[in-house]
């Protein structure tokens, strides 16, 4: 209860103590009108003994009006000849309209634990169940919506007007087990695939290199010897199709990428003394003893040309001419340089 120069305010609905400069009491919400004057606090008074009222002794047998005589009866209301009071038609009652306190006019001291209204921001005690300021709800918290699960959101197939169920952990098992299914069949090929991108192929030297002829000066040996200026060349002239270069490894390796200088010399003047191959059929053998055939498309200019490839557990390769560019009379096919890359 709080008492401000012997008055007490208190909420006009509920009866609750109120605090100078709430707006809205704590309890029932309801709006408190400070310009309304609060109720003076009843002094404690001791009765005192009424005092005789005076006699006149100067004219006892006048009747004075409006005193009753002893010994006479008065008259009572709504007999003949007493005048009575006329009605009068009550006002109607003008409601004053609230006057808005501002939050400086009469602040209150903010403790600790008060917390914030959630629509004004004004710090209440943690008792109230309204705001002090705007008379909002307080200690409402916004009800969480409750997200359907996936498989209830399904459209399930309806047949005859009436929807199918059946038991969702049914459905559950065919999902894994497709799941389970498709990384068995294609996690292998995945994790490949990454690693193809996420590493540097290193060049893969082959440990024997033969050929299906030979031209003297130019062996089998030199389209692998680093140099670009010496060149394997089989025996036969240009076109010379289906001679081929053969290349064995000594462990299973996955091919990723052919590199082939054509020609006799990276040099344009000595490039076109000699035929070079237009197309190479590359065919790689891997470790079970299967056989997967690339065709290598050359253009007819000097320099490395690549080839991506992705072929795994490959133990040997061979490289087998199938055209040539700049074939003539007395002219051999020059294959300068050939590099395989890849990871073992």
């Amino acid at each position: 209860m709080n008492a401000v120069g012997g008055t007490v305010r208190r909420c006009e609905v509920c009866g609750s103590p109120v605090t100078e400069g709430e707006a809205f009491c704590g309890n029932c919400g309801a709006y408190l009108d400070w310009n309304k004057p609060p109720e003076p606090a009843a002094p404690a008074v001791e009765p005192t003994p009424a005092a005789p009222a005076p006699v006149d002794d100067r004219q006892p047998d006048v009747a004075q009006p409006g005193v009753a005589q002893p010994g006479t009866e008065q008259p009572r209301a709504g007999q003949p000849g007493v005048e009575q009071p006329g009605a009068v038609r009550p006002g109607k009652p003008v409601e004053k309209r609230p006057v808005v306190r501002a939050p400086g006019d009469a602040e209150v001291p903010v403790g600790p634990d008060d917390r914030p209204c959630p629509n004004c921001g004004t710090p209440n005690a943690p008792g109230r169940r309204f705001c002090r300021r705007c008379g909002a709800v307080l200690g409402e918290t916004a009800v969480e919506v409750r997200r359907i699960p996936w498989w209830r959101r399904l459209r399930l197939p309806r047949f005859r007007g009436r929807r199918i169920r059946f038991p969702v952990f049914l459905l559950v098992l065919v999902i894994l087990a497709l799941l389970v299914g498709a990384a068995v069949r294609y996690g292998p090929d995945v994790v490949t695939a990454v690693k193809d991108k996420t590493t540097t192929p290193v060049a893969l030297t082959p440990e024997t290199l033969t050929a299906s002829s030979e031209a003297d000066g130019h062996p089998a040996k030199l389209a692998m010897d680093g140099f670009t200026n010496r060149f394997w060349a089989p025996a036969k002239p240009a076109p010379a199709q289906g001679e081929h270069l053969d290349a064995k490894f000594g462990r299973p390796c996955r091919l990723l990428d052919v590199v082939v200088n054509d020609g006799a010399s990276a040099e344009r003047e000595v490039f076109n003394t000699q035929a070079r191959p237009s197309e190479l059929e590359l065919i790689a053998i891997t470790e079970d003893g299967r056989r997967q055939n690339t065709t290598l498309r050359l253009a007819d200019q000097p320099g490395p040309q690549h080839t991506a490839l992705a072929i795994s557990d490959v133990t040997g390769i061979r490289l087998t001419i199938a055209g040539a560019y700049g074939a003539g009379p007395g002219k051999l096919v020059a294959l300068g340089e050939v590099e395989f890359f890849g990871r073992c």
